[in-house]
């Protein structure tokens, strides 16, 4: 498991893996090679295992850290396409079948004019070492617009499963 970010006393630009060895697991922290992202905290991240490397999309860039020969190393994506709004609170799940990062909804906070709940789903799909978003169009029936939620894909069925969140419309929890 890799870990980065996030926040407590402070917003965290660390980069942590948790692993498996000699009957126990172990925490390690890691000192990735590369221009770093800087620290950030309520986006999501995933894994893509056939190229060996976490996406976090830190709501306005995707980034990726590969591992290769056993050294870790931060890249900024450029994506072709037209992106998504900036966004905090969204979830993402890893199409390995599609190689694409799928991500649906989070919160865009206004300067001065308050934030907005989004339902809307995005594709940042992965062509060799290119990468490129496409707005995903979906039927009229969608979860509605919410942020800080949690996703699974299931890949028996080609699906994003979205759970809980905040609600749009009286920021209380979903279940």
């Amino acid at each position: 498991m890799l870990v980065f970010g996030g926040e407590g006393e402070a917003t965290f630009g660390d980069t942590w893996s948790l692993g498996w060895g000699g009957g126990a697991w172990t925490w390690s922290q890691l000192e990735p090679e590369g221009t770093l992202p800087g620290p950030h905290s309520r986006h999501p991240a995933v894994w893509d295992g056939e190229s060996r490397q976490m996406l976090v999309y830190m709501g306005s860039s995707p980034w990726s850290l590969s591992s290769a020969d056993g050294v870790w190393t931060w890249t900024k994506l450029a994506p072709s396409g037209s992106a998504p709004l900036a966004r905090t609170g969204s979830s993402a799940v890893w199409d390995a079948d599609g190689r694409r990062m799928l991500v649906f909804g989070g919160r865009v906070t206004f300067t001065g004019a308050g934030s907005t709940f989004l339902d809307d789903t995005w594709a940042l799909q992965r062509d060799g070492d290119a990468w490129t978003w496409s707005k995903v169009e979906t039927p009229p029936l969608l979860p509605t617009h919410r942020a800080y939620h949690g996703a699974a894909w299931d890949r028996s069925r080609g699906r994003m499963i979205v759970v809980g969140g905040l609600d749009a419309a009286s920021g209380a929890p979903r279940c």
